[in-house]
């Protein structure tokens, strides 16, 4: 089987398939007292069609809450909130990393090339922000504006 071309192309599918994937690597339900409103199988196939369609989570939940054949496809009687996404992805990739394989394998199709990391720049913060620090509400500068300007924070 060639392992460049992606076995399907159809969103439907591919939930299934990743359904089924997972059901047979992770358990059901990430805790004893969990919720239970969705499986983690449920969950990983959200996230894989998410990562598919190039979609975030907000927008992911929007596309699933129109497409009924996903869900039927996934089992979902009900659409997660966005930050269920967030916190189950979250949870999962620290499972994967803290296996012994290595994380860039998994995250690699075989035969390509992974440079590692890509360097962040040396501050995420706006450049107005590192320039003054806090921002300066519309209102005015804040309660503890006289401890700033008196040098204490």
């Amino acid at each position: 089987m060639d392992t460049t071309r992606p076995v399907t192309r159809s969103p439907v599918a591919l939930a299934r398939k990743a359904v089924e994937v997972a059901a047979r690597k992770l358990p059901a339900y990430s805790a004893r007292c969990s919720r239970r409103d969705f499986t983690q199988h449920q969950l990983f196939a959200l996230m894989v069609l998410g990562t598919f369609l190039k979609l975030d989570h907000r927008a992911l939940v929007a596309v699933v809450k129109d497409w009924s054949d996903v869900r039927e496809a996934i089992g979902l009687t009900k659409v997660p909130h966005h930050t269920t996404l967030y916190k189950a992805q979250q949870r999962l990739l620290k499972k994967v990393c803290s296996t012994p394989c290595s994380t860039a394998s998994l995250m690699t199709r075989p035969g390509a090339d992974w440079s590692g990391p890509r360097k962040r720049s040396a501050s995420t913060r706006p450049a107005w922000r590192r320039a003054i620090g806090r921002p300066i509400t519309p209102t005015g500068p804040g309660k503890n504006a006289t401890a700033c300007v008196a040098g204490r924070s």
